[in-house]
């Protein structure tokens, strides 16, 4: 399209108050209901870009109702909405294909004069079932949050409320982030995983196994990505915008100089040195954080052979024994696993809340 680009959740904040907000008003005065624009989609965190309208973006929003009002009242808010809809927002159609075989709706102009709307009319209770597989009106236990991907609770937290009678504020208020003791399980997990492979790259790289090696130290940088995600106690979003969330972060400006050297240079002597300064920082911040006791921050001959490690499986133990409540002390021994996604990062899995959570039971129940 032409049409000069906006923010999508931008676009939808406009949608919403220009376009929306008077229809229901009109229609429906006395709906209690909550509206925004949370979940799936680039634009929910404010990475969208021209390249992003090509699918499933454009004037759209998520209407939230309460169970009755959902059962009584959505086919009658849906078809005041489609008659009542204009055909365009600020230059975009506010007509949309039909899904496509993999669920894809594109932007395409209204030729029947009737509006397929791209506006989600849910119940608030089902709209997060589906995400997260429980009641979110229960109390949180362990393994609930365990099964929860990162990428899923920032979903929730990013995006914007444009109006809120139902608790959507304080439905997210509830997943802002992970209570103390699981936090510390999930750090103590992701040195654990440091720990298990940082003396392989070392070895690999003395084999003459370039591969191999460049495979591991790869691994281990999105693990130091993660890992300063969490202490800086913020939600991780999926790989392909990893890095440019990470640069957010505080740590960023400490750890990005030795991160990509070692993604980039041709020197594996050179990556070898910059991942002991990678590993060393990263002791150096989890001591300002003041959670245990301090830890060595330098990394350290590794059985006699001639190479170093910041031993991240200590770490993970010092940081395990600073948990206090007892599921999760029972959780802690039967190992370091982490939550879901630690042990899995298959899409698959981490899209599919059933699946979640039976992985995580088989594990931890």
């Amino acid at each position: 399209t032409s049409v000069e680009f906006i923010a999508g959740l931008e676009l939808s904040e406009r949608y919403y108050f220009e376009v929306v907000k008077p229809i229901l008003s009109k229609f429906f005065p006395d709906l209690k209901y909550s509206s925004g624009l949370i979940g799936s989609g680039s634009e929910v965190l404010g990475f969208d870009d021209e390249m992003s309208r090509d699918h499933h973006w454009g004037p759209r929003l998520i209407l939230f109702l309460t169970d009755t009002d959902y059962t009584n009242l959505s086919s009658s808010i849906d078809r005041s909405l489609r008659q009542s809809l204009p055909a365009t927002c600020h230059g975009y159609p506010t007509n949309f294909s039909r899904p496509d075989n993999n669920g894809v709706r594109l932007m395409e102009p209204n030729l029947s004069g009737e509006i397929n709307h791209f506006i989600e009319i849910v119940a608030i209770k089902e709209y997060f079932n589906n995400f997260l597989g429980i009641d979110i009106y229960n109390k949180l236990n362990n393994i609930d949050w365990l099964s929860f991907p990162q990428q899923i609770l920032l979903s929730i937290q990013s995006g914007r409320i444009f109006h809120d009678q139902l608790g959507l504020n304080d439905i997210r208020g509830r997943l802002n982030y992970y209570p103390h003791d699981i936090w510390l399980y999930i750090i103590a997990s992701s040195w654990q995983r440091i720990g298990q492979e940082e003396h392989l790259a070392a070895r690999a790289w003395l084999a003459g196994q370039d591969i191999g090696f460049s495979i591991i130290t790869s691994r281990l940088v999105r693990d130091i990505m993660q890992l300063g995600f969490l202490m800086e106690r913020k939600y991780a979003p999926f790989a392909k915008w990893l890095e440019k969330s990470f640069i957010k972060l505080n740590c960023s400006k400490a750890l990005m100089p030795y991160l990509g050297k070692i993604i980039e240079s041709n020197s594996s002597k050179t990556k070898q040195e910059d991942l002991y300064r990678a590993f060393e920082t990263l002791a150096s911040i989890h001591n300002d954080l003041s959670i245990t006791k301090p830890i060595n921050s330098e990394c350290r001959e590794w059985h006699n052979r001639p190479f170093r490690a910041i031993h991240g499986g200590q770490v993970a133990e010092i940081i395990a024994d600073s948990i206090e409540d007892i599921e999760m002390r029972s959780i802690v021994r039967k190992g370091l696993i982490g939550n879901i996604d630690q042990i899995s990062d298959n899409t698959e899995v981490l899209e599919n809340r059933l699946l979640r959570r039976k992985l995580i039971q088989s594990v931890f129940g």
